[in-house]
């Protein structure tokens, strides 16, 4: 009888980048959706009163994150733009609602003394 079980030798395998094409990038879908669970939160957030500090943030932070993930070299894909899209627009959401929530508190807050001054002189 023969003996066919042999073993062969451990061969890395190795990828190789030809142009046009990028390199391949094994984390890509762990650090796309940890980039985007981070721009819907922060879009979440900014609709929220005191939150909509936060989510400018967030929103800048997430931003800076998505830049230098494509600068190392990361995959430049349509869920990586929404990323960036995301978490730009929550940082502007978060500005606008935190100018709007502001002028609500102060309005709110002369109406309130003014009904106090006003009662006050009855």
């Amino acid at each position: 009888m023969e003996n066919n079980n042999y073993q062969q030798p451990y061969q890395q395998q190795q990828y190789y980048t030809t142009p046009g094409y990028q390199a391949v990038d094994y984390q890509y879908l762990a650090t796309a959706n940890a980039l985007l669970k981070s721009a819907i939160i922060a879009c979440v957030l900014a609709g929220l009163p005191v939150c909509s500090i936060i989510a400018i943030f967030k929103g800048i932070g997430n931003r800076k994150k998505v830049l230098d993930y494509i600068a190392k070299g990361g995959l430049h894909t349509q869920r990586i733009k929404i990323c960036s899209m995301l978490s730009r627009a929550a940082t502007f959401y978060g500005l606008g609602s935190t100018i709007l929530y502001a002028v609500m508190f102060i309005y709110y807050v002369l109406i309130i003394c003014l009904f106090v001054v006003g009662a006050s002189y009855r």
